[in-house]
């Protein structure tokens, strides 16, 4: 449970400071190399979640002893 507890609270903190900071990088963005250079940096983020969901296991209806190893 306390993992649990840990892991929303690290991943409430990177919404937050991704909010924050957000506008600030897409207009320093704009100014360097215009709406190109966003969406492609949005598109290359996108690829990096994607790679990184499907190489993710399945821990549904599993123990954690089995898990952690």
């Amino acid at each position: 449970m306390r993992m649990g507890a840990i892991g929303t609270g690290v991943a409430t903190s990177w919404l937050r400071i991704g909010s924050a900071t957000g506008p600030t990088l897409v207009d320093f963005m704009l100014g360097k190399g215009g709406v190109d250079s966003v969406l492609l940096r949005f598109a290359a983020a996108a690829m990096v979640g994607l790679l990184a969901a499907t190489r993710m296991i399945e821990t549904r209806n599993l123990r954690l002893k089995k898990i952690a190893r």
